[in-house]
């Protein structure tokens, strides 16, 4: 039997999706336990209630913040994350391939699983989306790359957004300047260096941000840190419901 974590409705309309939403689980035919985060029972109390109860399967139902935080409370654990997005962000449809709220609920239904990454700001930020760092001026970055044990290098520029992906792509932006310069040089041993190179797209398996002003790291709407950070790439640390291929077949042939 599923498991549902409704978020706090923050308004009347919320309140009335989370009821249509329920009334669409037991017309499909997967009805279950329903709980609803309150100032009394926190996101994590009520995962721990789902696990403690032997539930394999537990649904968020809202945002990406109420998605996020119930999937950080899954990592490595054994059980699977169902996602049924309310005003989410068009990654979390991505994520599990709906596009609106039925399809959500349909793809519950079939419990096709995917093992997938997260991304993390130490010591214990995880994401299912992105991270943000943004500000109406340009400011100065440096950033250190590591792509394996000993083969890293940094990068100094201007920005003024600075956005962090689950996978650890950091996507670099300065308004004023157009295509970023970025320079590059090689922190081997032996200290070699490469020439500038025109890029915004980075990727490492640790990223280390730092910034000429302290400038604060947001995820979901919220701060969660200020720099300087250091990103990870966490390799398959939870198991989602996903679309199946033959749905997505036969939405195409209709």
């Amino acid at each position: 039997m599923y498991y549902y974590i409704n978020e706090q409705p923050k308004n009347r309309a919320v309140a009335k999706t989370q009821e249509y939403i329920r009334d669409l689980l037991g017309l499909t035919g997967i009805s279950g336990e329903v709980v609803t985060v309150s100032p009394a029972r926190t996101t994590e109390e009520l995962v721990e209630m789902g696990l403690s109860k032997k539930h394999n399967t537990i649904v968020a139902i809202g945002s990406d913040r109420h998605i996020n935080k119930v999937a950080t409370f899954l990592i490595n654990r054994k059980c699977v994350l169902g996602i049924i997005p309310i005003n989410s962000s068009p990654l979390i449809h991505q994520l599990i391939g709906a596009s609106e709220i039925k399809e959500a609920v349909d793809i519950l239904k079939f419990r096709k699983l995917k093992e997938i990454n997260m991304g993390l700001i130490e010591p214990n930020k995880y994401f299912l989306t992105q991270a943000e760092i943004q500000s109406n001026k340009s400011f100065e970055t440096t950033v250190t790359v590591i792509e394996a044990d000993f083969d890293s290098y940094q990068v100094n520029t201007t920005a003024t957004e600075m956005i962090i992906s689950k996978n650890n792509y950091l996507f670099i932006n300065d308004k004023y300047k157009g295509p970023n310069v970025l320079k590059k040089s090689w922190a081997w041993l032996t200290g070699k260096h490469l020439p500038d190179i025109e890029s915004s797209v980075l990727r490492g398996k640790k990223i280390k941000i730092e910034t000429s002003v302290q400038m604060p790291v947001i995820m979901d709407g919220e701060i969660v840190a200020k720099t300087p950070i250091v990103t990870t790439l966490q390799l398959k640390v939870l198991k989602i419901i996903t679309k199946p291929v033959r749905i997505e077949e036969e939405k195409k042939k209709g």
